[in-house]
């Protein structure tokens, strides 16, 4: 008997280790000749031959038989290994309802190997080639298009192979250079966040959300979810991971400060000293010496100083090669060594490289001496820079601390990680360098960095010590950080035994396109900030973005949308009007304004964005949800019903039961100019459709142009509602002018707007609902017209003919 298995990568069957199942799905053995195939009894259609069922079981019943691997890499690994297991992922839409797993290779597999307790090997190494001791495979690529076609000839050489069918499926690419990517299992390095899951819960309780729902909905669900966090990256730039581990990776060191670092550091067991030269002429006379003049010499006050310095005491002297730091030296120990790089400043020498050259001076010998008491004799300004070198102090001028001539300091010198000016640096490649030892056992440095989350949720304790300011009064960041820095921000707090990060959170949502899709480069759909700030103001897109909808919403980026601000402007001039006169109980013309308000609404504003709302325009459907919410309020003293009914169809849960429980409207700013401007652009609609309609000519005609004196505002709403293909600015003409000379390619344009229309009453007493799709017969006569427009024609009336 056979399993009938299906797999959408072949290069992955070499590492099959299991058989899923689902575990209410049924199946059948199919007998077809002298072979029994098991599979779903949903997909019995995928056996063409004659077949007779011998056996029925649901999946939950075939748990633990087993099978014989199709290759025999990873045999005697596990004995649990090639055996049939329960998992969600089964279902029998694809496939033959028994999915091949592989570990290794898969996100699913993996949860299911490490759920069961399958073994985990790779076959393929990290450059993606198949690893030695694979036969055939040895070196092959899985990316390799040619790879496929051999397993699978190989697989129907053995007779292994039931079919194959061409199937469409998602598979990874890098984002950045398109490059095709594998599901590949990696170690790393977690920290348990299961195990912190109720405090991080309990503590999101203390924390305000604005949206609220994003509390208990979108972060709230995922505290509760929480999955260990994977920190480590095989990266190089990023913030090492402070773990060294022995040569068996048996025993770890984990450096939690640099004080742990330096107590673990391989020493050398050198004693450091540094010593000024004695009091030389120059010193005496209160003159600098920076270029070693051959006869300053020491003082007789300068050859006491050094005669007071046992030379014992020391395995090694080093000296600069100025004279007076050489007669020093030689007063202390007469088979001391000159180095150079001891000299004093020089004249133009800069503050790195004096704090180069000392240092590595000093790492030279810690590298080349052991268990020596070693005297350094220089100059007051380089042994200076030393010093603080070497404590990764900060050098400030004005703080400079010169020893006196003839004294003498130990130097307390633990090597540390450093880059080329031996300032502290513990970023790779010089943390890589550190050697740690303890119990006379070495310890080298794990190769991975930390995921860079970890750095970003850990900024409060980067620069507040003492974290007075911790937690932070208000964080703000769009939605997609509930599961980046306010995640992090977060788990941090936690783990660290601090709690919330912070007490108030505003959650943003994105910004769109016009169309409500996702800003790319890739896609071309950017709109350029600067641009934008440049034309409106950095404050006038703030308060936009503050004003269109709730912060939480996405916002759709189009500068077409003057009808919306148009009719907000409306409604807080209609809230104006009623309000003062109800409030002096006038009945007549609150009602007057409210009635020529819901006209303004249907016949410009529905129909000026009419295409928008078809289109589900965030935009477009937020400001019509807000102006008919406000206006059922405003209705409702003289139209309880007719408000009430409004009003239910409106309401959230977060609104009071009914409309007569609700705050009366306290309107906004009306935006004169918007209402002006608005004004003058029905003025001339309503001219060019008079002159339209005295012509004889519908609406839905196109027509060539409209002539104005001068630039009009809203033109794009002009030619959508007049249906005038051109708008021309000439400034010698005295009134409008409108062209309705109909040529043949406009009369063909409303022809189509015509077809249009009547297909759309066809739908319409055919019952059919907006969305629904449906044929249409064209006429016999029409075919070559509706052949030339088919694209427009199905597109705007969802038919297809």
């Amino acid at each position: 008997a056979y399993f009938l298995a299906w797999t959408t990568t072949p290069w992955t069957l070499p590492g099959n280790v299991a058989l899923a199942v689902g575990k209410d799905i049924v199946y059948v053995e199919a007998k077809v000749g002298k072979d029994i195939f098991v599979l779903a009894k949903d997909k019995l259609s995928l056996i063409s031959e004659p077949y007779e069922i011998v056996a029925e079981h649901k999946g939950s019943e075939m748990v633990g038989m087993a099978y014989e691997p199709l290759y025999p890499f990873l045999e005697g690994k596990s004995d649990k290994a090639f055996k049939v297991y329960i998992a969600d992922f089964v279902n029998t839409e694809d496939g033959t309802g028994i999915v091949h797993t592989a570990v290794m290779y898969g996100q699913d597999d993996f949860e299911l190997g490490t759920k069961v307790g399958l073994p985990k090997h790779h076959l393929v190494s990290p450059d993606g080639t198949f690893i030695k001791g694979t036969d055939w495979l040895e070196g092959r690529s899985v990316v390799d298009e040619t790879l496929a076609v051999d397993i699978l000839k190989d697989l129907q050489n053995k007779g292994l192979l039931f079919g194959k069918e061409n199937h469409t499926h998602s598979y990874p690419f890098c984002w950045r250079c398109k490059t095709r990517l594998i599901y590949y299992a990696r170690d790393s390095w977690y920290i348990k966040m299961s195990e912190l899951r109720d405090k991080l819960v309990k503590e999101n309780e203390k924390i305000n959300w604005e949206p609220d729902y994003i509390k208990e909905g979108r972060f709230g669900e995922w505290l509760r979810e929480v999955k260990d966090w994977a920190i480590s990256r095989e990266r190089y730039w990023g913030t090492p991971l402070p773990v060294w581990e022995n040569a068996d990776k048996s025993k770890r060191i984990i450096v939690d400060s640099l004080e742990t670092l330096k107590k673990y550091a391989k020493k050398s067991g050198n004693e450091y000293f540094i010593m000024r030269h004695g009091q030389a002429e120059s010193n005496a006379r209160k003159v600098l010496d920076l270029s070693g003049d051959p006869d300053n010499h020491l003082t007789e006050e300068g050859k006491k100083e050094a005669g007071r310095v046992d030379g014992n005491k020391f395995d090694l002297v080093f000296s600069s090669p100025f004279l007076r730091a050489k007669e020093t030296a030689a007063i202390i120990k007469k088979d001391s060594l000159i180095d150079e790089r001891l000299h004093e400043t020089g004249p133009e020498e800069k503050p790195e490289q004096i704090r180069r050259r000392m240092g590595e001076f000093l790492f030279e010998l810690e590298s080349k001496y052991e268990n020596k008491r070693i005297l350094v004799i220089s100059h007051g300004e380089p042994l200076w820079r030393l010093e603080k070198t070497v404590k990764g102090e900060n050098v400030l001028f004005n703080d400079r601390e010169m020893l006196e001539t003839g004294e003498v300091k130990e130097l307390k010198f633990i090597p540390y990680p450093h880059n080329q000016n031996f300032e502290l640096d513990l970023h790779k490649p010089f943390i890589d360098e550190v050697v740690l030892e303890k119990d006379g056992e070495k310890y080298k440095r794990t190769k991975e960095v930390m995921d860079v989350w970890l750095d970003s949720g850990a900024m409060p304790f980067a620069q507040d010590p003492g974290n007075v300011l911790y937690p932070a009064d208000f964080i703000s960041e769009a939605i997609d950080q509930t599961r980046g820095w306010f995640y992090t921000l977060h788990a941090i707090g936690v783990l660290m035994g601090k709690g919330r990060a912070y007490k108030n959170v505003i959650c943003l949502g994105h910004i769109l396109d016009k169309e409500g899709k996702k800003m790319s480069k890739s896609v071309g759909n950017i709109v350029n900030p600067w641009e934008m700030m440049d034309k409106y103001g950095v404050d006038a897109m703030r308060l936009w973005m503050y004003s269109v909808n709730q912060p939480g919403e996405s916002k759709n980026f189009d500068e077409r949308t003057d009808v919306d601000s148009w009719i907000l402007s409306r409604l807080n001039e209609l809230n104006l009007l009623v309000t003062r006169d109800i409030d002096k109980y006038k009945l007549f013309s609150p009602v007057r304004n409210i009635i020529d308000f819901v006209n303004d609404l249907s016949t410009w504003y529905l129909q000026s964005s009419r295409e928008r709302i078809k289109e589900n325009d965030k935009e477009a459907k937020s400001t019509l949800y807000f102006v008919l919410k406000e206006l059922s309020k405003m209705l409702a003293p003289f139209a309880p019903f007719a408000a009430e009914d409004l009003y239910q169809k409106l309401r959230t849960e977060n609104d009071v039961l009914s409309v007569h429980l609700e705050s009366w409207p306290k309107g906004g700013k009306i935006e004169e100019n918007i209402l002006n401007s608005m004004e003058t652009t029905r003025n001339i609609v309503s001219w060019v459709l008079n002159k339209r309609a005295n012509a004889g000519i519908k609406v839905r005609q196109p027509i060539a142009s409209l002539t104005v004196k001068q630039s009009i505002e809203h033109e794009e709403l002009v030619k959508d509602r007049t249906n005038v293909e051109n708008i021309i600015v000439d400034s010698s003409v005295e009134n409008m002018l409108l062209d309705l000379n109909l040529t043949p390619k406009l009369m063909e344009k409303g022809k189509v707007r015509d077809a249009i229309r009547a297909i759309q009453e066809w739908r319409k007493e055919s019952g059919l609902k907006p969305g629904e799709k449906t044929s249409y017969a064209v006429p016999e006569a029409e075919k070559e017209f509706f052949a030339r427009h088919a694209e427009e024609i199905k597109k705007a009336t969802n038919v297809e003919f």
